[in-house]
């Protein structure tokens, strides 16, 4: 299982955008809205990481 690196991008409305890009020019995102609690968010965003990293 390989690491992979992500990409956060926030907007103005607090959203976040998070990225993965494969040395082949893949993209994965996922979408996280701003009314997602922290913990909720943070799940989300470790779930997708892993998610990733198994592919």
């Amino acid at each position: 299982m390989e690491d992979v690196e992500l990409y956060l991008q926030y907007d103005a409305q607090g959203n976040i955008t998070v990225s993965v890009v494969y040395p082949q020019g893949n993209v994965n995102t996922l979408y996280v809205p701003h009314d997602v609690p922290p913990i909720e968010r943070d799940d989300r965003i470790n779930a997708f990481k892993a998610e990733q990293q198994a592919l």
